[in-house]
C-alpha cells in the first residue's frame, strides 16, 4: 500500500461559488507516512452577503481563496503512534497540532493532544493553545 490520492469539489449554489481539495498520503514504510493537502475557493473577496458582506462558502471554511495541511504519523511502538499536523491559510492564520494515539486495547484508544493557533488577517493577531483528550471505543 502505497498511501492514495484524492480530489473532491463542490459549487455552492447560494454563494456561487467553487471549492476543492485535493490531498496525497504517502506511505514511506511501516513506521512513517505522510500526508500533503491544498484547498482553493473562488471569489473569496465577494460582497455579496447581507449589507455588503462576503458571503461564505459551505464547502470552504478556511480563510482565503487557498489554504494548505501536511503532516506526519509515525510509529512509535506496537501500540502508539505520533500524529502532527500543521495548516495555513491565505488569510495569515497558521495552526499545528501534535497528538498520541495510544491503543489500550483492542478497540479502545486514548489521544491526548496539543493545539497551536496563530491568528493572522481578518481573524485578528491573536494566539491560542488548546489540548484535548479523546478516548474512542470502535465496533
Amino acid at each position: 500500500d502505497w498511501g492514495g490520492f484524492t480530489i473532491i469539489g463542490g459549487y455552492d449554489a447560494h454563494a456561487e461559488t467553487f471549492a476543492g481539495k485535493a490531498r496525497l498520503d504517502l506511505v514511506l514504510n511501516k513506521t512513517f507516512s505522510v500526508f500533503a493537502m491544498g484547498g482553493y475557493q473562488s471569489d473569496w473577496g465577494n460582497s455579496d452577503g447581507p449589507g455588503g458582506s462576503r458571503r461564505r462558502n459551505f464547502f470552504a471554511s478556511w480563510n482565503g481563496e487557498y489554504a494548505a495541511w501536511g503532516g506526519f504519523t509515525a510509529k512509535i511502538t506496537r501500540k502508539a503512534s505520533l500524529n502532527t499536523q500543521v495548516a495555513y491559510e491565505e488569510d495569515g492564520t497558521f495552526a499545528g497540532a501534535v497528538n498520541v494515539k495510544y491503543a489500550v486495547v483492542d478497540g479502545l484508544s486514548l489521544q491526548p493532544e496539543l493545539n497551536y493557533t496563530k491568528f493572522g488577517g481578518s481573524r485578528g493577531d491573536e494566539r491560542a493553545f488548546g489540548g484535548t483528550v479523546r478516548l474512542q471505543r470502535d465496533f
